[in-house]
């Protein structure tokens, strides 16, 4: 008797044991916990119809890039072919911009090149000498040097032009000037 007794008591500690374990794992796993989350339509369609609309919102700022991009390239054709006109500078020249990168301008002998406040110049061939004004000279950024009225320039140094002040280089021959910004070419 005393056997079947311990029988029984282990056997009910076995099921308490039992019955404790599928509680706590009903527990985990009922309506609304990590494992059964519980998900209405209401939910579902408030989160479908925010996707929706960020997806509306990136298409239309797409095509508002790409407009920009085409008419990017619209300009950069014009420049290209010569037909953008710019301002009348004070030789009668007409003030010409190098678009959003660098264009090669060609200077001749004896020709002055003045950039506007900002300006970035490339010496790439022949000789040139800064033309400073009475505020300052001609800033060489790669030898770290404001260059004065009359300083040979070197080639293949990146210069520019702090003040809208008539500084730029005096050409003495043919030169060759890469040159982003706006700018005047006198003769």
């Amino acid at each position: 008797m005393k056997k079947v007794l311990n029988w029984l008591i282990i056997c009910l500690c076995i099921v308490g044991l039992l019955g404790m374990l599928s509680s706590v794992s009903g527990a985990e796993s009922g309506p609304g916990s990590s494992l059964d989350p519980v998900v209405t339509q209401s939910y579902v369609k408030a989160q479908t119809d925010a996707l929706e609309k960020e997806l509306s919102d990136l298409k239309a700022e797409n095509e508002a890039l790409r407009s920009d991009l085409d008419s990017i390239r619209k300009d950069l054709e014009a420049l290209k072919s010569g037909s953008q006109e710019g301002s009348q500078g004070g030789s009668g020249q007409p003030a010409q911009t190098a678009a959003a990168g660098f264009v090669v301008v060609e200077v001749p002998n004896g020709g002055l090149l003045v950039g506007k406040e900002g300006t970035e110049m490339v010496l790439r061939a022949g000789s040139a000498t800064a033309v400073a004004s009475k505020n300052g000279g001609v800033s060489d950024l790669t030898a770290g040097a404001d260059l004065k009225d009359g300083t040979q320039i070197a080639k293949n140094h990146y210069l520019v032009i702090p003040r809208d002040d008539g500084r730029g280089i005096q050409c003495s021959g043919l030169c060759y000037v890469m040159v982003k910004g706006d700018y005047e070419l006198k003769q």
